[in-house]
This record gives structure tokens, sequence and C-alpha cells, in this order.
């Protein structure tokens, strides 16, 4: 179990904007249009209520650590109610590691195994890992570079150890 802390709202209003941008999450009026079974890919929920339940699970994760005497008290509060407010500008570096910590400001949650905050968390996750500059490009098995003879082209060869003899 972590320490956790109380997500703010700047701090959700990243992770909310990136699931509505990167189609996490899915407006209830386009669900009821379409055919497949949705929850296993995506969450149906706008984005108040996104953050609302990340909010809520977050909550959770905090009454159950002071329950245990392992918060601050500046977490104790109670925030005002989430209202959702898009951020402008969506780096994929800052989204990753922002749904990171907030997986582990809610990971102590009683339900967080089959919540859906962690769905919303863990989607995040993997858009923002395929939005991650190179990762389109890096190979999809790894292996190691074979070695060839000679030289290597990554070293600068030695210099001499004996000094060339002054002019006099």
């Amino acid at each position: 179990m972590s320490d956790s802390t109380l997500l703010t709202d700047d701090h959700l209003d990243l992770i909310v904007t990136a699931a509505r941008q990167w189609r996490v999450l899915i407006p209830r009026a386009m669900a009821a249009f379409l055919q497949s079974p949705l929850h296993e890919h995506f969450v149906v929920a706008a984005a108040g209520e996104a953050g609302r339940l990340l909010r809520a699970e977050n909550l959770a994760a905090l009454t159950r650590l002071s329950d245990q005497g392992r918060t601050k008290p500046a977490d104790r509060l109670t925030p005002a109610r989430y209202e959702f407010r898009p951020v402008d500008h969506l780096d994929p570096v800052e989204v990753n590691k922002a749904a990171h910590a907030a997986t582990a400001a809610c990971q102590d949650s009683p339900t967080w195994t089959t919540s859906p905050a962690r769905r919303i968390l863990d989607a995040v996750i993997q858009a923002a890992t395929l939005r991650l500059d190179g990762y389109a490009e890096a190979p999809w098995w790894w292996t190691r570079p074979q070695r060839r003879p000679g030289r290597c082209p990554s070293r600068p060869r030695r210099r001499s150890a004996r000094r060339r003899p002054s002019p006099s």
C-alpha cells in the first residue's frame, strides 16, 4: 500500500481532457447508437462524471488510509464538487505521469480493482503511451544489435601515450 494524497482539480482536468480527446470516454448519447459492448474498451461517461468518478475513488482511498492513521491533515478536508475545465494542451508524457500518480493515489480504495476509475486511468495510460515520441517507430520485438568485427564507431580512437618531442 502507498500513502495517498488528494488529487487536485487541475490534475483531474488533465486526465479527463486526455480521456475525452483520445476517445477513452464515450458520451451516453453516442453509446446508445453503438452495437458492441463498450465496457471493456471505453468508459461511458461525460467528462464531469469521469472526473467525479476519479475523485470518489481518490476519496475512498484517503478514507481507508485515514482509518489506518496514514493521511495528512490537508487530505482529510472534503473538496468542493468537481467541475470539469478542459486543458488547452496535452503532452503525452505529462498525461502519462499524471495518470500514474492518480493510480497511486487511488489504489488503496477498497473498490479499486473493479472500479470505472481504474478503467479510465488504465486506458489513459495506454493512450498516452501510444502517443509518446518514437513509440510507433520502435520495434515491437527487440534484440541486441549484432556485434561487428573492427573498431566501435561510438568510441574515439585512443591517442598515443608518447608525447612528441618539442621543437628546440
